[in-house]
């Protein structure tokens, strides 16, 4: 049973649609399965963070706190709720980030300059060594990756993923726990300018031979995300069987690594893409990869129309105008 003084927040992955009158098909959670629409409900009272105790008393249903405990744990059982952390959830990466870069106020200072121009900072033997070895066993011992393959306008990618970090193994769950800290949300919000104040997400990421992701700059409409992280676990790892994140503002290129570190704010002009990887790899392409969202929705994304042949433009001076007369556009 779970307690009512323990917080929970909705799990970003649930999609929800109609299924009948009263219910809802509820999928994103491994096998679809249907929800009454009563304790749909009640599941909404979670979409901002709460204690049960609270979503009782803002429900105002005619249940005692036992039965209400009972009905959250089912949803946590099914992870259709996810517990939040602690405030006071231990250290935060400042801790434990490359020290003799990060115990240098002045160098933080340069680094927070960076970020806030729109610059990737690229950190090496980002951290712990102990730390990182462990992180990468559990990854290598996972047989639960799944793959994910989708496009949207114009972009598509093909990669295997590994969430629910904290059912995965001791580091794994560490590791989530890290990047999740109330520590880690301010440290990165003050490096960046950026609101990191919302939900932090952390999954394993494995580009295997033929996988890639062709050029976007992380931004959705349907996600506030702030600043991105990419934290390389990538073993033995040869240039040449490709996998770079190529940095397109200014053409560089960045090659797996292990215990490398790559942290940039999401904008419009940040647009990279992760090459594709070699037939011939034969090390394993793995990563922990996630971003800090804000704590309010950004202003929507414009849609694109469905007809559209030309993207939209990501940076750099603006094309000039056709005249409205001819059926073409300026890049």
């Amino acid at each position: 049973m779970s307690s009512v003084n323990a917080s929970y927040s909705l799990n970003s992955r649930m999609v929800s649609s109609i299924k009948s009158r009263d219910s809802l098909a509820i999928s994103g959670l491994g096998a679809p399965f249907e929800l009454p629409l009563e304790f749909f409900h009640v599941l909404m009272a979670f979409a901002e963070p709460k204690t049960a105790a609270q979503a009782l008393e803002v429900l105002d249903v005619d249940v005692d706190a036992d039965e209400f405990a009972r009905i959250i744990g089912d949803f946590v059982g099914r992870r259709l709720l996810l517990p939040c952390q602690p405030d006071d959830d231990g250290g935060g990466l400042q801790q434990l980030l490359a020290p003799r870069v990060f115990g240098d106020a002045a160098a933080v200072e340069q680094i927070a300059g960076w970020m806030r121009q729109g610059r990737a900072i690229v950190i090496p033997d980002a951290l712990p060594a102990d730390f990182a070895e462990d992180v990468h066993r559990d990854l290598c011992r996972s047989s639960q990756w799944t793959v994910r393959e989708g496009s949207h306008d114009f972009f598509h990618h093909r990669n295997s993923t590994l969430g629910y970090l904290e059912d995965r193994g001791p580091a794994l769950a560490r590791c989530s726990r890290l990047f999740k800290s109330k520590p880690t949300r301010r440290f990165i919000a003050g490096l960046s300018g950026q609101d990191c104040g919302g939900r932090v997400s952390v999954d394993g990421a494995w580009y295997r031979p033929g996988d890639y992701a062709l050029p976007h700059n992380d931004m959705q409409a349907s996600e506030p995300r702030s600043v991105a992280y990419i934290w390389y676990l990538a073993k033995d790892w040869q240039r040449e069987w490709g996998g770079s994140l190529f940095w397109c503002p200014t053409g560089q290129s960045i090659s797996p690594r292990f215990n490398l570190l790559v942290l940039f704010n999401v904008a419009p002009s940040n647009v990279h893409l992760v090459c594709p990887v070699s037939p011939a790899a034969t090390a394993k392409r793995l990563t922990i990869t996630g971003f800090w969202h804000r704590s309010q929705p950004r202003a929507p994304c414009p849609p694109l129309p469905p007809d559209a042949v030309v993207s939209p433009r990501a940076y750099g001076p603006p094309a000039p105008d056709a005249p409205p007369e001819l059926p073409l556009v300026v890049l």
